[in-house]
């Protein structure tokens, strides 16, 4: 049996509203600006996608595809290992 790892739930509305409750100065450049959007693999987890910039982050693109490709090897469910595995 294949486990699948959880993706962990990140709400982008939910996560400006608490910037904006907690920051004045945030909160009038969000209310100035047009709303965030985040457009995330419905496979990737904020997790898996900074995993994935880091990787790209010193060397080329080919080389990191190639590193992170890897990586996700590493996970038995043939995705990316989990934070506590790393």
């Amino acid at each position: 049996m294949t486990e699948t790892p959880a993706v962990p739930a990140f709400d982008v509305a939910e996560a400006t509203k608490h910037l904006a409750e907690r920051d004045e100065h945030l909160k009038r450049l969000i209310e100035e600006t047009v709303p965030f959007q985040l457009k995330i693999e419905a496979a990737q987890s904020p997790y898996e996608t900074l995993l994935e910039a880091v990787t790209h982050q010193s060397i080329s693109g080919k080389a990191a595809a190639t590193i992170f490709a890897r990586v996700k090897a590493l996970s038995s469910a043939g995705g990316i290992p989990t934070p506590q595995k790393c």
